[in-house]
């Protein structure tokens, strides 16, 4: 697999931010400094893994983070010959004979609460008759992507899965045929924390619904009044995963915005800082 910038594509620079536009299809695409310095390196065609250790000295973190940034940029056309390849897994810590544990990186919004983008995940392949209602697994969708999501109903060889901030299941039931990934904890920040499966799992699940039913309640309510807070701090860093961009002060993490939509790690966050509009 080899990454190739497309040709066409104009960039510009616009204060700490560059500007990517499509001439042929007249459509452009935001991108933060970090991002255009990472474009602009990607002048020969290289292997993925070659490109991602010369753009991130092989530092793990920071191939967390420009995975799915390149794949934001292919999916908008910006660039071509990347179709999700993914980097292998780190070296396998043998647990048993039907288990092998690696580590992956997070995508995305669909589990935030459970992980987010740029989170290092950890997993343990195990066989299909081990999962159990609650386990965050990993598999294709129906699009072929690898997702990670919660198996919240069903039965063996029929399981619901569904992704812990998503509003609905996914709709096409998970039946595996061999061992699959099983997501037991994630690293943040260098702080590691485990992923409850099973019951735990469950509970897990049920009290993120309901405090995303506190949100949508406390978002019409409060928030009005909030935006007047004149004490509230803006966030110093920002970090774009595909369509969420992570915010964080001082080093710490703050929250998100998910197609706009702000999002709080911590509620309580909410009033001391407010994440920027895009």
């Amino acid at each position: 697999m080899t990454l190739e910038l497309n040709r066409r594509i104009v960039l510009r620079y616009l204060r700490d931010r560059a500007i990517l536009y499509d001439p042929d299809r007249k459509r452009a695409l935001t991108v933060n400094a970090s991002g255009a310095a990472i474009y602009i390196q990607m002048r020969d065609r290289l292997p993925l893994r070659t490109t991602l250790d010369e753009i991130t000295g092989g530092d793990r973190r920071k191939i967390c983070e420009v995975e799915p940034f390149l794949a934001m940029l292919q999916g908008a056309g910006f660039l071509t010959g990347f179709s999700g390849e993914s980097l292998p897994p780190l070296p396998a810590t043998k647990t048993n004979a039907a288990e092998t544990a690696d580590r992956r990186c997070g995508i995305g919004s669909s589990m935030l609460g459970t992980f987010a983008g740029g989170d290092e995940l950890e997993t343990v392949t195990v066989a299909p008759e081990r999962l159990r209602r609650g386990d965050v697994v990993v598999f294709s969708d129906a699009s072929g992507r690898q997702t990670g999501h919660r198996i919240v109903g069903g039965k063996p060889g029929a399981w619901i899965t569904m992704g812990d901030n998503n509003d609905l299941p996914d709709p096409k039931p998970l039946a595996p045929e061999g061992p699959i990934p099983l997501i037991t904890g994630r690293r943040r920040d260098g702080r590691y924390a485990a992923i409850a499966g099973g019951a735990a799992g469950m509970r897990h699940f049920y009290r993120l619904r309901l405090q995303r039913q506190l949100r949508v309640f406390l978002r019409k309510v409060f928030v009005p009044v909030l935006n007047l807070g004149f004490w509230r701090k803006l966030p110093d860093h920002a970090a774009v995963f595909g369509e969420t961009i992570q915010y964080s002060h001082r080093g710490r993490l703050i929250g998100w915005r998910i197609r706009g939509i702000p999002v709080y790690l911590r509620q309580s966050l909410r009033l001391r800082y407010k994440l920027p509009e895009v």
